[in-house]
């Protein structure tokens, strides 16, 4: 199975988020390296941080 990252290449760092994909620095740079449950867990994050913070 391959996961598609979730970059839209519309990139605006706020305090090391992209507030368009919402992804952490540490989570865009490492993308290609991580394995497939460790992308799935980041998609978790991706939307709790959507939920909590809408405008980040």
């Amino acid at each position: 199975m391959k996961i598609e990252s979730p970059c839209n290449d519309k990139c605006t760092n706020k305090n090391d988020y992209c507030t368009s994909c919402h992804r952490h620095i540490d989570e865009i740079t490492n993308w290609a390296l991580m394995s497939d449950k460790e992308k799935i867990e980041v998609y978790k994050k991706i939307e709790e941080r959507k939920k909590s913070t809408p405008n980040r």
